[in-house]
This record gives structure tokens, sequence and C-alpha cells, in this order.
């Protein structure tokens, strides 16, 4: 499967996250700032020193607070749910 490129989906994007929040609006913020770019959560089965490189996450999607500076993450799925990843 080819890779997603941001930039492809990025105007379908800032549209769902509209709506999304009309939806469930994060209060005392005066509007967000869409991230550049996908992020991904990743999950460890333990917590140690070492970084592990690979292994299973979540994509996400995030968003920045224009009030609070906040950084908000949503999974990608849940914005998109038609998206094959």
């Amino acid at each position: 499967m080819n890779g997603i490129k941001f930039s492809d989906i990025k105007t379908e994007l800032q549209a769902a996250l509209g709506e999304k929040l009309k939806q469930t609006p994060i209060l005392g913020e005066a509007g967000f700032t869409l991230i550049d770019g996908f992020m991904t959560l990743s999950l460890n089965g333990e917590l140690s020193n070492n970084l592990i490189i690979g292994g299973p996450s979540i994509p996400t999607v995030g968003i920045v607070g224009n009030t609070s500076g906040r950084i908000y993450t949503f999974a990608l799925k849940v914005i998109l749910p038609n998206i094959k990843i």
C-alpha cells in the first residue's frame, strides 16, 4: 500500500475536525491551528530506558489551541473513518 500524504487530505481533515469540534467544543479556545503533518502514538508493553523503534502505533492528527497553545490529538480513523491506513 502506498503512503498517505498529509497535503493530499489536509482540506478534508480541516473540514472533518471543524465538524467534530462543533459537536464537542473545547471550551476556552478562540480557534485552532492544524499541525501540518501526522503524528503517531506508540504503544509499548513495558517502560525502560531503551528507545523502541517500530511496533504498534495509533496514527493521529493534532491541533493547537490559538488561546492556550495546548496541543490536542485525535485518532485519524475517528476523524476520517473511511481512510485506508
